[in-house]
């Protein structure tokens, strides 16, 4: 390790840039984030340096700094031409100032790495040089894992220091109750709900409380109960899930999860978390809903946190409903943290555009089977033209509802797509029109997981040219 990490006390402290464009902006804006005083040595400055001159930001020194000028300073930074840089390099050498030079790491004695921003929560990230942008990837990473908000939560917890301390008296006691309380922080609880949780414990502690729960968090034993959040896992690999479901995957307990549910999604899953499998595939036996929400429960009642993973989005015909009534009934707290929904992962992959403006203005999901067969809807109130609906589960019903969108007037020219597997590797894409509805996925061999398209154009006539067109469209 060429660089040793260290960070560096910028109150009270002068720091020197030296050059007055884009290269000099850059290292502004970081510092600008500091408390430092800060000086720029340029003959003039672009308009971002300029404005920040004229928001007293910065103080403008319009010549090239003298080694006494640059006496005064804790840290310099030389952003000009190949040359300045050279002698700004010469003199700060001189006067054993820590030094860093844009684009010149053999001159510099330090570097300032990619940085992840959540003061007082900072996260630094070097490459030694060696490679800056697979640094910056990295940062992109972390910053997908820290909340916008962990730098007050951290704020609000040095303001509790002192009341923890008062109240615990062995080192123990503090660690475990800190523990404790940052197990949230992951979840996306926010600042102030875990800062008014903790004070609430803490003013309602006595002393022989704060002993024996110290005991039981030190043995194992969970005072409360858990908390139960139902993730989006979304339609394929892990790069379409949101930054927060990605959280609450890595902090959780016990991860409940479905068949559809992508092995690159389970692959964020922390390793010690107890996992699962609830999968239901169409025809065969399978874990009834009643059962998924007793391992719900059972889980949370140990005080764990507990996600219950789904495919695409959990209240798009995921049956969270069923859970959340569930959950409320049991007094168990939990959160929803929405997932891309297959139909809009799928038309986006086959670029379809799910709505066009003055001409397809409604969109309407449907499930294509319910517990009986097919849903019972009123088939008619469907089939409007510029209407687009979007059929989850479709496969195995879908000659029913050709015919029952035939029979209520949509055209059997009306544009449909299947999209087979999407967003996975083995993902396939048919074009067609409703009159072929049956015998695209009949021919193609077409199988669930699929989503289907209807775009619905102009009513047919008649039922006798409603026939006609069908048999045309068979040919």
């Amino acid at each position: 390790m060429r660089y040793f990490p260290i960070y560096y006390d910028m109150q009270n402290t002068n720091v020197a840039i030296v050059g007055g464009d884009e290269e000099a902006a850059q290292k502004l804006r970081l510092l600008k984030k500091t408390p430092a005083e800060i000086t720029v040595f340029a003959p003039s400055l672009n308009a971002e340096l300029e404005d920040s001159f004229k928001n007293n930001l910065i103080d403008w020194q319009r010549e090239e700094p003298s080694e006494e000028n640059l006496s005064a300073f804790s840290l310099i930074y030389a952003a000009a031409d190949d040359e300045t840089n050279e002698k700004i390099a010469q003199i700060a050498y001189r006067l054993k100032t820590p030094l860093n030079v844009v684009d010149a790491p053999d001159l510099c004695n330090f570097i300032t790495p990619a940085i992840v921003d959540r003061a007082p929560i900072t996260v630094a990230i070097g490459s030694e040089g060696a490679a800056p942008v697979l640094a910056r990837m990295i940062k992109t990473k972390i910053e997908a894992l820290l909340s916008t908000d962990i730098g007050n939560i951290a704020k609000k917890a040095q303001s509790l220091r002192h009341l923890v301390a008062k109240k615990y008296k062995s080192f123990e006691q503090r660690r475990n109750f800190w523990d404790h309380l940052f197990k949230d922080v992951f979840a996306g609880a926010t600042s102030a709900t875990i800062y008014q949780n903790a004070l609430d414990d803490l003013n309602n502690l006595n002393e022989n409380d704060s002993l024996q729960e110290s005991n039981q968090e030190s043995s194992g034993q969970k005072t409360s109960k858990g908390f139960v959040s139902l993730v989006g896992a979304g339609p394929g690999p892990s790069d379409l899930l949101t930054f927060r479901a990605a959280r609450a995957l890595q902090t959780a307990d016990v991860v409940i999860y479905d068949r559809l549910v992508d092995q690159t999604v389970l692959e964020i899953i922390r390793r010690d978390a107890k996992r699962i499998f609830v999968g239901k595939a169409p025809g065969e036996k399978c874990v009834s809903q009643d059962e998924i929400n007793k391992h719900i429960l059972e889980q949370a009642n140990k005080g764990l946190r507990v996600v219950r993973l789904k495919c695409g989005d959990p209240l798009i015909f995921g049956r969270a409903g069923e859970e959340m009534e569930a959950m409320k009934e049991a007094g168990i707290e939990f959160e929803i943290i929405p997932g891309i929904t297959a139909a809009n992962a799928c038309a986006a992959e086959a670029n379809l555009p799910l709505t066009i403006r003055e001409d397809t203005r409604a969109l309407i999901y449907l499930t294509g089977h319910s517990a009986d067969g097919l849903t019972p809807y009123k088939w008619a109130s469907f089939a409007t033209k510029g209407v687009m609906l979007v059929l989850y589960m479709g496969v195995k019903m879908a000659p029913k509802i050709q015919a029952n969108l035939l029979a209520v007037g949509a055209s059997p020219k009306s544009k449909i797509s299947i999209i087979e597997n999407g967003c996975k590797e083995n993902s396939r894409t048919f074009s067609s029109s409703l009159g072929r509805l049956s015998q695209e996925i009949k021919h193609n061999q077409i199988t669930n997981p699929a989503i289907i398209l209807i775009s619905i154009e102009k009513q047919a006539v008649s039922i006798e040219e409603t026939n006609e067109a069908v048999m045309n469209e068979s040919e």
